[in-house]
């Protein structure tokens, strides 16, 4: 019997995750401390997200129909995620613009073709959420599968680029109150105990719950935030 954490246990930890840092979006102060821990706990929801779908990516029998449905809830939660975010281009297209990086990757044999090929996808998805730190997020949860640090080098370099982003905010404003919630992505280092944690088993099967949920929340997040 295999132990540790099912891939239906990790979806559900992500969605409450994201329920929370999303509700903090709408509903909390942009700068203070409730927000800035709201948020924390909502980086953890990608990294565990993209695992997930570099493990679905490996374990499916049928790779147009994985990425046919992600682009299907993607275009359906476009208008949920623009009524909340001000931006069409949410998460589920980065998702899948990952799993297409990693096809490249597979099915492209001369290198520079291929990591060319990936760059400009990357560049491309940097209009949607996580953008280009999530396309390689989900390509190195993939290529670095083998090994036992892999995980947390694909979580650590995230990390690491999107903080090294915030940098130019630091120098210019100093560290105050607005700009210390950059820290927020520090959060996506919790997503390494979880991670970890996996036991490679399916668990209960949410294949559409997460799909249906985030259109679904967001909204639900939009019509509260207009009624209230």
């Amino acid at each position: 019997m295999n132990k540790g954490l099912s891939a239906g246990v990790l979806k559900l930890i992500a969605i409450a995750a994201m329920t929370i840092d999303h509700a903090a979006w709408v509903f909390v102060p942009h700068a203070g401390i409730l927000p800035l821990t709201m948020h924390i706990i909502g980086r953890v929801t990608f990294p565990v997200m993209a695992f997930l779908a570099a493990e679905g990516y490996r374990h499916t029998r049928n790779l147009g129909g994985y990425m046919l449905r992600l682009l299907i809830f993607a275009a359906a939660s476009s208008l949920p995620f623009y009524l909340v975010f001000g931006s069409p281009f949410n998460v589920l297209f980065t998702l899948a613009a990952g799993l297409l990086a990693i096809y490249i990757r597979e099915n492209i044999k001369e290198n520079f073709a291929a990591h060319l090929l990936i760059f400009l996808l990357a560049v491309m998805a940097s209009f949607c959420d996580w953008g280009f730190v999530g396309v390689y997020m989900v390509f190195l949860f993939h290529r670095l599968r083998d090994k036992k640090w892999g995980n947390a080098a694909a979580v650590g370099a995230g990390c690491f680029v999107l903080m090294a982003m915030q940098i130019p905010d630091f120098l210019r404003f100093g560290f105050d109150i607005y700009t210390s919630m950059n820290l927020m992505h520090l959060g996506m280092l919790l997503s390494l105990p979880l991670i970890y944690a996996y036991g490679g088993r399916r668990g209960v099967k949410l294949k559409y719950f997460f799909y249906t949920f985030y259109p679904l929340h967001l909204l639900v997040l939009y019509g509260l935030n207009i009624w209230l």
